[in-house]
């Protein structure tokens, strides 16, 4: 975050966990690195999380896969090329993995770099993605962590087991959403941006939930935006937003002219 204060430095002083962060406490929503600076940068990569950070991104998002020798890494698709041939990422041996993956970053490089970090578990199977997040809690305070949740049923197997990292829910279905929101009050919903509009967020956060939305649209990759698109979504005040290029969204903030809440 800025080193400025944000405008109610009280109440970010006083929370328990940097995802108890909201509009109203920094007077912007939280930038998120999408897999870090993917769009100067391949998705993922440590140089992608590096330059999130030096440009200034408040936390990195990123995909977490399983290697077969149990080494949690960074990536997105469920298949890597391994000697020409096409390998799911659970079949390969780190060693090999970080031999044909150039860049290649697993979670400790991740969490090593200091930043908050919002966890996109790719991994299906429930025991393999609560042994990614006490493998991230062995290795840092859960309150840096949030967690991209499925359904009702993954949040709550995850809030046994790590209660203390916070929670986004990624169903696309607002009656789930909203089911998690009353089970879940203080964490978070995703929405994509094709689907952010003023009613919808106000809808959820009477329902005590904060809003993340993934830029990008119809026209647009997932985290792809431009500065105009930005803008608009700015003025939505949503909580945080996840791009692939977080210095045009940190440079967009101040001439967005948000209006004060109401």
């Amino acid at each position: 975050m800025s080193d400025d204060a944000p405008p109610n430095a009280d109440a970010v002083n006083s929370m328990k966990s940097f995802w108890d962060a909201s509009f109203q406490t920094l007077g912007r929503p939280i930038v998120i690195a999408h897999g870090g600076d993917s769009g100067s940068y391949p998705a993922n990569s440590i140089r992608a999380f590096q330059h999130a950070r030096q440009v200034g991104a408040d936390a990195l998002e990123a995909d977490l896969r399983v290697t077969a020798d149990g080494r949690v890494v960074c990536l997105h698709d469920e298949e890597v090329s391994v000697r020409s041939k096409m390998t799911a990422v659970g079949q390969v041996e780190y060693r090999d993995l970080d031999a044909c993956a150039a860049g290649l970053a697993t979670l400790e490089d991740l969490i090593g770099l200091g930043l908050p970090v919002y966890l996109d578990v790719k991994e299906l199977a429930e025991f393999s993605k609560l042994d990614i997040l006490r493998t991230a809690v062995a290795h840092a305070d859960p309150v840096r962590f949030i967690v991209g949740i499925n359904s009702v049923s993954d949040g709550l197997a995850v809030s046994k087991a790590v209660p203390d990292i916070r929670q986004v829910a990624l169903m696309h279905d607002d009656d789930e959403l909203a089911e998690f929101a009353a089970l879940f009050p203080g964490h978070w919903i995703r929405l994509h941006e094709t689907r952010t509009t003023s009613e919808r967020i106000e809808h959820f956060r009477g329902r005590k939930a904060k809003i993340m939305v993934t830029c990008g649209s119809l026209a647009k990759p997932s985290g792809d935006t431009d500065r105009d698109a930005f803008i608009q979504l700015l003025r939505l005040r949503p909580d945080g937003v996840v791009l692939n290029n977080p210095g045009l969204a940190l440079r967009a903030v101040p001439d967005a002219a948000v209006p004060p809440a109401k």
